[in-house]
């Protein structure tokens, strides 16, 4: 079993507390760490999702730094033996959520998080209906009748998200994301099935994530091709381009006011 170890500068003790106060919530909590003299011959703490497996060696395996951004020093190191890089089976989490598989570059198979599923509305007058595959709480109503909730707390953030992600690949109206918000929105979507993140994924690391992997996996996420076969079987047709930006981040149809306003659950 391959898997990336993490480097923490300085750290006496590793805590779930102090991963996530550097970036690394998304691992599995780990408790202690091993103490060693690491990468830039600094000491500080060594640990993995399998402790029993961690080791440094220099010459057999590759150390990169996290982003310093304002600070002086990298917040962590994650490293890797040269010979069996992490694959995603050695990153998945213990329950996968529902999705589809999406190949990425370097030929890396992902299971996507189906956020949102589209359906044809009851009437060519209203805009599709979508379902969610996301773990939801359990509520009560007005009679005290047990009724769906919001979606689980763990990914609420990211399926509140997702229209706006949504409404821009299907408009190319910004929406108020930048292309960077788009891109890390890809990444948080494999986060939610694996212990990994945008820094793993870049080319800084694995290198199997292109712009392209990014936009194949919004579409799947949020089922874009779902909504354009309700749009299609319903009020309207979807245009055949994929986008009239050069960046590829819209995907607009013939009619985008069926987009752009706001989209309610039936």
């Amino acid at each position: 079993m391959s898997q990336f170890q993490y480097f923490m500068p300085g750290a006496s003790a590793v805590n779930q507390q102090r991963m996530a106060d550097v970036g690394l919530g998304y691992l599995p909590a780990v408790s202690g760490g091993a103490d060693i003299i690491g990468p830039e011959q600094i000491r500080g703490r060594l640990f993995a999702k399998n402790m029993e497996l961690v080791r440094f060696d220099r010459e057999h395996q590759t150390w990169i730094g996290a982003p310093k951004g304002d600070a002086d020093s990298h917040p962590y190191w994650v490293g890797w033996d040269k010979e069996s890089p992490p694959a995603p089976e050695d990153l998945a989490r213990a329950n996968m959520l529902a999705g589809d598989t999406i190949t990425t570059v370097g030929g890396h198979r992902w299971q996507v998080p189906k956020i949102r599923d589209w359906f044809p509305a009851e009437s060519t007058e209203q805009l599709p209906a979508w379902s969610t595959r996301l773990p939801r709480m359990v509520t009560v109503d007005d009679y005290g009748k047990p009724a769906f909730g919001e979606v689980v707390r763990d990914f609420r953030g990211l399926f509140d998200l997702s229209m706006r992600v949504f409404i821009r690949r299907i408009s190319g109206e910004e929406s108020g994301l930048s292309n960077a918000d788009m891109l890390q929105f890809a990444a948080d979507v494999l986060a939610m099935n694996y212990h990994i993140s945008l820094f793993e994924l870049s080319g800084r690391v694995l290198d199997c994530l292109s712009v392209s992997d990014a936009m194949a996996i919004i579409d799947c996420a949020t089922d874009v091709d779902g909504y354009l076969d309700a749009v299609k079987n319903g009020a309207g047709r979807p245009s055949e381009h994929d986008s009239d930006t050069d960046s590829g981040f819209g995907r607009p149809t013939q009619d985008s006011e069926t987009i752009t306003a706001p989209l309610s659950a039936s």
